[in-house]
């Protein structure tokens, strides 16, 4: 691995070390202020062209010896335009493009990144910074995750959870990145906020399982948020002020342009509520003095500008939850952790000829852990994953391909089971640790095909080799022994996407898509409590990766001011784990045999109809699904509905803005409830009440549905450029949405003297919070 490291290192500076100087011309492709990324920019009758970044920017390098070059500006979105330049310039070309009369407000959004409706893939979606704030907060602040679950095909599982679900998948089936960094825990507060500061953010790109060839790695989707990149008439202080917690952030660019940087800091301050309340309830009674609930993050970018051609970024983020309780009473305390560390440097560079070049390193560590003790007994797991990972990526584009092609190594290192247990004078400790080598190539291709039609394809190959020390325990009695840096087993794997839109009239395309995906890593939950603290584990000689089939075909209609998306789908999935619950000491011998091995399916179809422009926009967010799982060691094979499979899910939104001094908006979410195992019977037996289980997953929660409202006074300003005074009611009215359900025993002293009822755990009633935004 580090020869591998060392290798694409050397190589990084050979290629820069080897370029010469070239007339160029430098640019800002913009619509009203703002950048247009990947514009198209060559010189006009010739074949020498580039393509913007996603701040607008290009520089093209040429070899002509005429004085003035006329240069063809393009993109999907705009009108062409033409302009003469002297071509011995060196100063920034302003270059202003106009909208085409056909586009829509979400081209409009989508002018900062890529239209969602105009692209190849289908189940793509991209979210910009003022559609996200523009929603309901949740407890004061705005949220790029309960952003994207109120797409079509994405779905939360209920207040107190986390994860996303997408078109059947798991919460370990999504891969989350923030400029470029993978994050593996991605929620604050046990759901109720997502790690991605939606100050800092740019735009949220969504692929619902087909990705471009160079971002898979997860089976159900990919979800990249970019931070924005400071500009000198949006530089300045802003931040949020709320009722549990606060956000700053700070955005600079020096006077030559060379230097930029944003980073944002929140935390929250719900332990120091517990003093407050102590002043009207006794502390028996106060939640807050025997809970304690606290979270910060830290992330940000700089951005250095080494000449025109090349960039240097350094981006991070620092993030970290704690939760305890204490119970003096019966001498109970249990608490738990978790969080993230990532820190990615990464240089790109255009060469003359156009092509970008792209070479990163970074890093990422996440964790999580739990410590209860009763009386005397004291139990403790924790889990870590940390992944370092080297890419290099070469991008060239012209009028009918948009090419890239790469390498990419890795080497993770997981502790999934750290394990300790004491009582009185008995105690168990154990750890669990595991390593992989991983590197892959591949390529990708964008082909206009003709003006109606675009075709994309990609491939990637790669091997994953698991390390030692690795030991395993036979039922023989035979053990199997591997020494450090020895390899234990080795994965050859591939994954594809095929994608193509044929665009049938002026505001229609049907769009179809196929993709194979395979992850390396695995997410077992152990607890039917949704709880944070879930096990990553990687690839092993007993653990093969997890992989995909996925194949969707849609429609999607745009008119003026609506949107209209109908994607049908269908998804095939292998190697899906189950953690074994209530093993005895007796029975387990290696941590690898703690799991059941099986497959599922998904199919179903999302409808989603918006309205992004005028006083008054909304959208209504569809989904009829089904998902399913097959066990050999459950329920003797059959299949299934899965834990979270959702046969219907409903969102809608609404928008409307008053005068320039209010608005209102409303979110109101149905769904199908989540799946759990209950006893479908119960007998009396020798003094005991015995369960009686038919089937798994048996039984369904309750509907669950909540309507959220918010509503913003915009003040007028001197001395803040930006003023909002937000208040939000979540769970307007009320509804006590399942957190989890179980039985539980209100009396039972004989055979003819039982009661025993599903008890309904909810966490959160109707919630008003009072919120200020602000920018100077």
């Amino acid at each position: 691995m580090v020869r591998y490291l060392f290798t694409n290192i050397t190589m990084l500076f050979i290629v820069c070390g080897a370029l010469v100087s070239q007339p160029y011309i430098k640019g800002r492709v913009t619509e009203q202020g703002h950048g247009i990324g990947l514009a198209t920019v060559r010189i006009a009758h010739s074949h020498e062209g580039t393509t913007t970044d996603s701040t607008g920017r290009f520089i093209l390098y040429h070899n002509t010896e005429q004085t003035t070059i006329l240069l063809e500006v393009s993109h999907a979105a705009y009108e062409t335009a033409w302009i003469s330049v002297p071509a011995n310039t060196t100063q920034e070309i302003p270059i202003n493009l106009t909208p085409k009369n056909i586009r829509t407000d979400e081209v409009i959004i989508i002018s900062q990144g890529k239209s969602g409706i105009q692209q190849t893939f289908a189940g793509k979606q991209t979210l910009s910074q003022k559609e996200i704030l523009g929603l309901p907060t949740f407890l004061g602040e705005s949220d790029v995750i309960k952003a994207v679950q109120l797409t079509a095909g994405i779905q939360s599982v209920s207040e107190g959870h986390g994860g996303v679900f997408v078109r059947g998948g798991g919460a370990g089936q999504n891969l989350f990145l923030l400029d470029d960094m993978e994050l593996l825990n991605p929620s604050h507060l046990m759901g109720i906020y997502s790690v991605f500061n939606p100050l800092t953010t740019g735009e949220a790109e969504i692929h619902k399982g087909h990705a471009p060839i160079h971002m898979q790695g997860r089976l159900s989707s990919t979800i990249a948020v970019r931070s924005r990149t400071p500009q000198p008439e949006s530089q300045g202080v802003e931040g949020h002020i709320g009722n549990i917690s606060s956000n700053v952030v700070w955005s600079t660019i020096s006077k030559d342009n060379k230097i930029s940087l944003i980073t944002g800091f929140r935390r929250s301050y719900l332990e120091g509520l517990g003093a407050v309340a102590s002043l009207f309830m006794k502390n028996e009674k106060n939640y807050f003095k025997t809970n304690h609930y606290a979270f910060y993050d830290w992330n940000g970018k700089i951005n250095f500008k080494m000449g025109y051609s090349s960039q240097l970024s350094l981006s991070w983020y620092l993030g970290n939850d704690d939760f305890y309780i204490k119970n003096p009473g019966i001498t109970y305390n249990a608490g738990t952790q978790w969080g993230n560390r990532c820190a990615a440097l990464s240089f790109r560079h255009t060469t003359p000829r156009g092509m970008v070049m792209k070479h990163s390193i970074d890093v990422t560590h996440a964790y999580s852990g739990f410590e209860g003790s009763l009386l005397e007994n004291l139990i403790g797991i924790d889990s870590r994953m940390t992944q370092w990972n080297q890419k290099n990526q070469w991008t060239y584009s012209n009028e009918a391909h948009l090419c890239d092609f790469g390498l990419e190594t890795s080497y993770q290192s997981t502790t999934p089971e750290d394990f300790r247990y004491i009582y009185i004078n008995d105690s168990i400790k154990r750890e669990t640790s595991f390593r992989n080598a991983i590197m892959s190539i591949y390529a990708g291709d964008k082909i206009k095909l003709t003006p109606q039609t675009e075709l994309y394809a990609g491939i990637r190959v790669g091997t994953n080799q698991c390390l030692g020390p690795y030991q395993y325990h036979h039922a023989d009695e035979t053990d199997t022994d591997i020494a450090a840096w020895n390899q234990a087993k080795n994965y050859m794997y591939w994954s594809t996407v095929v994608a193509l839109s044929v665009k049938t009239r002026e505001n229609e395309w049907i769009k179809a898509a196929f993709s194979k995906n395979v992850q390396q890593v695995h997410l077992a939950s152990i607890s039917s409590i949704p709880l944070p603290n879930d096990l990553w584990v990687s690839a092993t000689p007993r653990l093969r990766p997890e992989n995909s089939y996925q194949l969707s075909a849609g429609y999607y209609f745009k008119h003026k001011q609506i949107e209209l998306s109908i994607e049908a789908y269908g998804k095939y999935l292998d190697n899906q784990l189950i953690y074994k619950v209530n093993q005895s000491k007796e029975e387990r011998q290696n941590f690898e045999d703690d799991f059941f091995h099986g497959e599922g399916f998904a199919y179903g179809t999302d409808i989603s109809l918006s309205k992004k422009k005028g006083l008054w926009t909304g959208s209504i967010n569809y989904s009829l699904a089904q998902s399913r799982r097959s066990f050999p060691d459950i329920y003797n094979g059959q299949w299934f509905d899965d834990k979270y499979d959702r046969r219907h899910d409903l969102n809608l939104t609404s928008n409307y803005r008053i005068n320039p001094k209010w608005d209102i908006g409303m979110v109101w979410i149905f769904a199908t409830g989540n799946t759990t195992t209950l006893p479908s019977g119960r007998w009396w037996m020798m003094g005991s009440v015995m369960n009686d289980y038919i089937g798994y997953n048996n039984f369904r929660f309750p509907p669950y549905h909540r309507l959220d409202l918010s509503v913003n006074r915009t003040f007028q300003s001197k001395r803040f450029k930006e003023s909002i005074l937000n208040f939000s009611i979540i769970n307007l009215y009320s509804r006590a949405n399942p957190y989890f359900m179980f039985y539980k025993v209100y009396k039972g002293t004989s055979q003819y003297d039982i009661d025993i009822r599903a008890t309904q755990i909810s966490l959160f009633p109707i919630m008003p919070s009072v919120s200020w935004r602000f920018k100077f």
